[in-house]
C-alpha cells in the first residue's frame, strides 16, 4: 500500500465518510454523558409546560412515541455522535452513499441517544445548532416495534413556542434535503 493510500483509508477511518463524498462534509464528534433511568412518556411529551418543550409534528412521530410511551430507558454507556453538514442538496439514499457505513440507528438505541442529545443541548454545547436553522436528520429503525421499515427523525431546536420540533418521515420521501442541514450518527 502506498503512503498515500494510507492517508486516504486512514481520513475515511476517521470521518466516516466515502473517499469520493459529494454530498456530507465532516463536522465534529460529540461525546454524550451516560444518562439516568427514564420512562419515555415522562419525558417526551408533546408541548409540555415542565421539562424541555417538545412538538411532535404528523402522525407518525405520534404513533412511534405511544407505541413506546410505557417502556424504560437508561443510557448506561456515553455514545458518541458524528455530525456531518450537507453540502449540496440530497435525498436520504445519496446521503447514505456518501457514508462508508449504513447509518441506520435502531430506535430503542435512538430514544436514549435523544434524550441525552436534547438535554445537552439545552444545557451544554448546542449541537443541534446547524447553519441558517435548518434540520437535524437522524436514519432510525422500527425493525425493534417489529415495522419493517425506517424513518428520517427530523429535529429541530427553537421552534415557535417548543424548545424542539421532532417529525419522522419515511426514508423514500422523495424530497431533497436542503444545503446546511445536519446529519448525524451514532458510533
Amino acid at each position: 500500500m502506498s503512503i498515500l493510500n494510507k492517508v486516504d483509508a486512514d481520513a475515511t477511518t476517521k470521518t466516516g465518510l466515502e473517499k469520493n463524498a459529494i454530498f456530507l462534509r465532516f463536522d465534529r464528534r460529540v461525546s454524550l454523558p451516560p444518562r439516568e433511568f427514564f420512562i419515555v412518556k415522562e419525558f417526551f411529551k408533546h408541548m409540555s409546560s415542565e421539562g424541555i418543550k417538545i412538538y411532535f409534528d404528523g402522525e407518525l412521530v405520534k404513533l412511534i412515541f405511544a407505541m413506546m410511551a410505557n417502556e424504560v430507558f437508561y443510557q448506561d454507556n456515553p455514545l458518541t455522535l458524528t455530525k456531518y453538514t450537507l453540502v449540496n442538496p440530497a435525498n436520504d439514499s445519496q446521503i447514505q452513499n456518501d457514508l462508508v457505513d449504513v447509518p441506520v440507528i435502531p430506535i430503542r438505541e435512538f430514544i436514549p441517544m435523544l434524550k441525552s442529545t436534547l438535554e445537552d443541548h439545552v444545557n451544554g454545547p448546542k449541537i443541534l445548532e446547524t447553519e441558517d436553522g435548518n434540520t437535524n436528520l437522524f436514519h432510525v429503525s422500527l425493525s425493534d416495534l417489529g415495522v419493517d421499515s425506517t424513518v428520517v427523525f427530523r429535529i429541530r431546536p427553537n421552534h415557535n413556542d417548543a424548545d424542539f420540533l421532532i417529525k419522522a418521515v419515511s426514508l423514500n420521501f422523495g424530497h431533497p434535503r436542503t444545503q446546511g442541514c445536519a446529519f448525524f450518527t451514532c458510533i
